[in-house]
């Protein structure tokens, strides 16, 4: 057992989105989520991926209540500030 991150092509990232953002985000477990938007920003700050993704990806949120969900979001714009 380990810590892992996942990374996807470009593609696969934008198709992950538009499942977030146009389907049924709750059909993907709650903590999944949360370790998506981990590991996508961990993807951009390593400079393999565009920080769109990573917004596309975070988009889901605006419909989420689950603390567990924006956990990493407010960790990432605490970074950020």
């Amino acid at each position: 057992a380990g810590y892992y991150r996942v990374n996807y092509d470009e593609n696969t990232w934008i198709r992950i989105a538009n499942f977030l953002n146009y389907d049924a985000y709750d059909k993907m477990h709650v903590l999944n989520r949360a370790q998506l938007i981990n590991d996508v920003y961990y993807q951009v700050t390593q400079g393999n991926m565009s920080p769109f993704t990573f917004w596309e990806i975070a988009r889901h949120l605006r419909s989420s209540t689950s603390y567990t969900a924006w956990y990493p979001m407010f960790n990432i714009l605490s970074f950020m500030s």
